[in-house]
């Protein structure tokens, strides 16, 4: 047989509540060449577990280094008020972006799909100045990039300035045991409603979906697109490795 492992998790048949633990090979091939429609799981999620302490460090704010504290956006900004931007979270390896190229080319494909025109060229200089600034070797970089200010109510103003927001932060705490999932009720958004292929602010399916995992004393959820097929977690990515 082949040799498989599931690293983040599915749902079990007739559970509404998933008990993530290691399965053997044998109920993985089991799953991958039977009918069986729910797969039993291995999960290991990178999820934050408590409010991390942010105030000692910096963010870059439209061209602004500023205390975590006392950074913010207008409050007209289009981001803050319609969720009208786009976003890239990036693992930090050794004080590195990884893959930094391959986020800002899927950055440019948000941007695009969204029709932003922001200038990203200095993205790279941007972080890595940050990066400096709080010292981070194991992180995280979260870049957010806004419509800006202007428009009437929906339609946004032509040539409106964008805007841009960068956090430098540690690494969140991660649970060192199996986690519980629950397999939520709200589902993707389908990409006839949005354009699937960007990563737009908004969140708003993810944020119900993890408010809802907790009220039912679970720590992540797991969400399908509209005809049943698993998409991913509220936080966390599906996937598994077969052959190595």
């Amino acid at each position: 047989g082949n040799d498989v492992m599931l690293f983040t998790a599915c749902f079990i048949k007739c559970k509404k509540v998933l008990d993530v633990r290691f399965w053997v090979l044998g109920q993985v091939v089991e799953f991958l060449f039977s009918n069986t429609q729910y797969p039993a799981p291995i999960t290991h999620l990178h999820i934050q577990e408590k409010p991390m302490q942010e105030n000692n460090y910096f963010a870059y704010v439209n061209g602004l280094l500023l205390p975590y504290d006392k950074a913010s956006l207008p409050i007209n900004d289009r981001g803050l008020k319609f969720g009208d931007g786009v976003y890239e979270t990036i693992r930090v390896e050794n004080g590195s972006p990884y893959s930094f190229n391959k986020h800002m080319e899927r950055l440019s494909v948000s941007l695009n799909l969204l029709k932003i025109h922001a200038d990203i060229s200095n993205l790279g200089k941007i972080c890595k100045d940050l990066l400096l600034k709080n010292n981070i070797k194991q992180g995280t970089l979260r870049i957010m990039i806004t419509r800006g200010i202007g428009g009437i109510g929906y339609l946004p103003a032509k040539g409106n300035q964008f805007g841009i927001v960068v956090e430098a932060l540690p690494l969140p705490k991660t649970p060192e045991k199996p986690i519980d999932l629950y397999l939520s009720k709200w589902r993707k958004i389908p990409s006839e409603c949005l354009p699937a292929a960007a990563k737009t602010m908004h969140g708003l399916s993810s944020t119900l979906a993890r408010m809802e995992a907790e009220e039912n004393g679970c720590f992540e959820a797991v969400l399908l697109a509209l005809d049943g097929h698993i998409c991913e977690c509220s936080s966390s990515n599906i996937f598994w490795v077969k052959d190595n």
